[in-house]
């Protein structure tokens, strides 16, 4: 079913311009051999395409997955049903199938329908579901279904041909296709933690949730989960080896089990002004946090420090740290090599098993209705000397330092992540151990190329960076 680049090329020409094969047709004599090879190529692609969805759409079914209060008001008293519906596939022959955690979150379980190809319903259980990938496993009982094919989403190369099937606005066997425009995508939603989507120019809609991705082979590559509601050529699936390795689990023992060290990571390449504030460290991962009781707490690790290899391999990006860490079992060592304070160093830390849910960020603080520092105002941030006045009105832990008062909208101190509550530890390489020391240390730094500001928030360790 391979497809070579001429025949993409043909099928190509023959589509391009006013996309009508005629327009070749009259520019060569319809008897000349050329033009009829170049038919057979286009019928070739044509029919691998088509190929791809009959072996994908037995396996592809519609979920329709009622929400826990399943009927809603109109604003004129009438009662509307309220449905979610989706995409899912197959993936064994007695019924267990994938879709998304977002599809059913929430859903009356009881209320559940998969319906298949060839028009049979069944009502759906609940195997387990895992947020953090929004990966869910739901069976049906049945025997002798057709299942999906897997590829290795590993071996996923940019520019590949890539395949959609789904049920978008109650169409079901919608099939679009495209190729794969990007791969290691992070930082999507709020929500979900996964930082290795696949990104795709295939064209997905609502309801197309939770359905494959496959290859020119019609083999399963991803579970679609997101798309752009402005560009829909822009498109994002979990891999399926992320999504078969959290579904095993889910079959096994109902949740998932994931290593942690408890560090929130950033790759520098993510962000120029990255780059721009450690200019000595040309390339790896930025630890901006560091959560509070965890293995990362009490090592040598602080907020600011580079990742630069995990187990003597090299890392540039996040999502390669984090494939590091959940490759390595619960209570294992993980060696990191790290860059700190200009200095290369190599630490060894125990993993444990992450909270589930992760743990939650603080909600930020009423602000303080006091307003001082107004050297400070051009970043947006006003601060105070930390005191056992203001330690109680925040909640704060810290015993030194300067506590944020007051930041401004859409200020430079907001873009850099700092909120109500926070207290500044640090500037650079300069101790903050009251409102004196802060402001001597921001007027002796260069705040347009940038600056590092080590926080400590409510005993967690974070940073900033302060530029104007």
């Amino acid at each position: 079913m391979r497809i070579s680049l001429r025949v993409f090329a043909i099928a190509w020409l023959f589509l391009g311009g006013d996309g009508a094969i005629g327009s070749c047709e009259n520019a060569i004599p319809q008897e000349s051999s050329e033009v009829k090879n170049q038919v057979i190529l286009a019928h070739e692609l044509s029919d691998a395409f088509t190929q791809v969805y009959e072996k994908l759409a037995p396996a592809v079914v519609v979920i329709e997955a009622p929400p826990a209060l399943a009927f809603l008001q109109t604003p004129v008293g009438q009662s509307t049903r309220s449905m979610s519906q989706g995409s899912g596939f197959l993936i064994s022959s007695d019924g267990f199938l994938l879709t998304n955690y977002h599809l059913i979150q929430g859903a009356n379980e009881s209320a559940i329908r998969i319906t298949l190809q060839d028009g049979r319903r069944f009502s759906a259980k609940i195997v387990g579901t895992d947020e953090y990938s929004d990966v869910a496993v739901l069976k049906i009982s049945a025997s002798h279904l057709p299942i999906v094919e897997f590829a290795d989403s590993d071996k996923v190369r940019i520019g590949q041909f890539a395949f959609t099937l789904g049920a978008p606005y109650d169409l079901p066997g919608t099939f679009t296709f495209g190729i794969v425009s990007g791969l290691h995508r992070s930082n999507l939603t709020e929500v979900t933690g996964s930082d290795n989507y696949i990104q795709t120019n295939a064209e997905l809609y609502p309801g197309s949730s939770g359905g494959p991705l496959a290859d020119i082979d019609g083999k399963v590559i991803g579970i679609n989960t997101l798309f752009s509601t402005i560009n829909r050529g822009l498109s994002f699936a979990v891999p399926i080896n992320e999504a078969r390795s959290v579904a095993q689990q889910l079959m096994i023992r109902g949740h998932v089990s994931r290593p942690w060290l408890g560090i929130e990571i950033q790759s520098l390449s993510d962000d120029p002004t990255l780059l721009a504030t450690f200019p000595q460290v040309p390339e790896g991962v930025l630890i901006r946090t560091i959560r509070l009781k965890t293995p990362a707490a009490e090592s040598e690790l602080r907020p600011g420090d580079i990742i630069l290899a995990v187990d003597n391999h090299a890392v540039r990006r996040a999502a390669e740290v984090r494939k590091r860490v959940l490759a390595r079992g619960i209570g294992e060592s993980i060696r990191l090599r790290i860059w700190s304070n200009g200095k290369t160093k190599t630490i060894s830390i125990k993993t444990v098993e992450q909270p589930t849910p992760p743990l939650p960020h603080r909600s930020e603080p009423a602000p303080s209705p006091q307003r001082i520092s107004p050297t400070l105002e051009i970043i947006g941030l006003q601060t105070q000397s930390l005191n056992d006045a203001l330690a109680r009105t925040f909640g704060v832990t810290a015993s030194k330092g300067v506590v944020v008062t007051h930041v401004e909208e859409k200020s430079a101190a907001e873009v850099a992540g700092i909120v109500v509550g926070d207290v500044i530890q640090e500037v650079g390489s300069i101790l903050v151990n009251n409102q004196t020391d802060f402001l001597q240390a921001i007027q002796s730094v260069d705040l347009h190329a940038g600056v590092l500001a080590s926080i400590d928030r409510q005993g967690q360790r974070t940073i900033a960076i302060l530029r104007r």
